[in-house]
């Protein structure tokens, strides 16, 4: 938004889903067992550290991309792995995440509700511990909005803001990553997908767009 504003772009930036914790303690002997910890959004990196969990020195943290990265420094600890040179598949992160970590035992913080591509990419030999600790409920009566481009981060907001709208035929629609992307494909209208799936992305590709 801050990128945007100064090129005198007006932004109306809306949350179309609000967010609720699912657990509120969090038995850190379980973290014990854990070589590493995997975050795929800066949500599930907010709530597992309102958990106050006692990490172990020797437990890798891993990412999907840079906001998560940037997010993960905020509670002082830097990233293993991150998935931001490797583009913006999930699918690819996941194969390459799972490579590093075959035969460990990945502990995996997410929303109740999430796709789960990391966890169905990882090996067999793999040791998997999945707990949902937070839930999405998207918002009810979404205003439409007459912006020339539509930007979509999730989709929770796809699923939102079309559940009582349409869009215009000359509004350009952003969507980041294929997950958000796949639910804009299937109404069967045109997007743009940014290079990251990050702030600079959406950035970018809104400077990109023939207007």
């Amino acid at each position: 938004a801050r990128a945007l504003s100064k090129h005198n772009i007006a932004i109306d930036d809306r949350s179309l889903i609000k967010i609720y914790p699912i657990i509120n303690t969090l038995d850190s002997f379980i973290l014990k067992r854990a070589d590493w910890i995997f975050f795929n959004s800066k949500n599930a990196i907010e709530h597992f550290f309102n958990l106050n969990p006692l990490l172990l020195k020797k437990t890798k943290i891993a990412v999907l991309g840079r906001g998560s990265e940037s997010t993960l420094r905020k509670y002082g600890r830097v990233a293993d792995f991150s998935g931001d040179d490797l583009g913006i598949s999930t699918e690819e992160i996941a194969a390459q995440f799972a490579k590093l970590v075959d035969g460990q035992t990945v502990f995996i913080p997410r929303a109740k509700d999430s796709l789960r591509s990391i966890q169905q990419a990882l090996t067999d030999n793999t040791t998997v511990i999945d707990m949902p600790i937070y839930e999405t409920v998207i918002e009810e009566n979404v205003n439409k909005s007459n912006a020339e481009v539509l930007i979509f981060t999730s989709p929770s907001n796809v699923e939102a803001y079309f559940k009582e709208n349409l869009a215009d035929p000359n509004q350009h629609i952003i969507c980041i990553g294929y997950s958000t992307a796949k639910s804009i494909e299937a109404m069967g209208l045109k997007y743009t997908l940014p290079f990251s799936p990050d702030e600079m992305g959406l950035a970018e590709a809104v400077f990109g767009l023939d207007l």
